[in-house]
């Protein structure tokens, strides 16, 4: 800590009152950043102390708290280097749950490979992801996660921590009993959401006598456990050698009563018969 402290002293005066300002927090009570609005904290004090073009703080190993409008969040068993003087943590490997969107941590959880965060806000975002959903999933899947905190967020409102698979192909036979779905998969929060790309889009089907009889694609479905919707999906209908089409239409599925709705609008395409 004396030999970063010397060494600051020949860079601009900035970069000590930061310095300084950082270790009195950690040194009080292991907070690496704490303004009025957010606040960043480590659950263990072994950190090291070291300078390579600056000051540098090491964490082995530590729990990587955020505190910020009433709710929090925590990268587990994680390690990394703080810049105090650049307000950045740069980690290594961790452990996310999906607690804050009401799944159980033994159903939902992701690894984080490395990630980057600017302490000074509450959000970051990792790539190469591992992402572990039991009911949907026998193996990881491997995308990009991201987090932030809000204000007045309960398990049903929430849109954070959000998964999103780079893989866009995925099939998944009875997404919800009697429909099957194929595309991309993310997790937002609390919510499910079946996504496309721009050269394909997901699609969910319905089987009948086992013979295809409903389809409609779009660029994201919102999944629950009791409904599937989408504000803008294309739905057909096959009858026979014939089927009935539609471009531009709203879809609601409601799981219990086995109700498909959909709902023409009133502008562009969606005006079609």
């Amino acid at each position: 800590w004396q030999t970063s402290v010397d060494k600051l002293l020949s860079l601009p005066s900035k970069y000590f009152t930061n310095y300084i300002t950082t270790c009195f927090l950690l040194f009080r009570d292991n907070t690496l950043y704490e303004s009025a609005a957010v606040r960043w904290y480590a659950s263990v004090s072994n950190y090291q102390f070291g300078f390579d073009s600056l000051p540098l703080i090491k964490f082995p190993a530590t729990d990587l708290i955020c505190v910020s409008k009433g709710d929090s969040s925590v990268i587990a068993s994680t390690s990394g280097v703080l810049y105090p003087t650049r307000s950045f943590f740069f980690g290594n490997n961790g452990k996310v749950n999906w607690l804050r969107g009401g799944y159980d941590v033994n159903t939902v959880r992701a690894e984080l490979n490395s990630y980057t965060i600017d302490i000074t806000g509450s959000d970051y975002y990792a790539d190469s992801a591992l992402f572990y959903y039991s009911a949907y999933f026998k193996e990881p899947l491997i995308g990009r996660y991201s987090d932030k905190l809000l204000s007045n967020v309960t398990a049903e409102t929430a849109t954070y921590p959000r998964f999103e698979s780079y893989y866009t192909g995925f099939t998944i036979k009875n997404l919800v009993p009697g429909i099957d779905y194929n595309g991309g998969f993310s997790l937002m929060g609390s919510k499910v959401v079946g996504t496309g790309t721009k050269e394909s889009n997901a699609a969910i089907s319905i089987q009948r006598d086992g013979h295809p009889f409903f389809m409609a694609t779009s660029k994201s479905f919102s999944i629950k456990k009791d409904r599937l919707t989408s504000d803008d999906a294309s739905a057909t209908f096959y009858l026979n050698e014939d089927s009935i089409y539609h471009s531009s239409i709203v879809l609601k599925y409601i799981v219990e009563e086995k109700e498909l709705t959909l709902i023409s609008g009133q502008e562009g395409k969606s005006k079609a018969p």
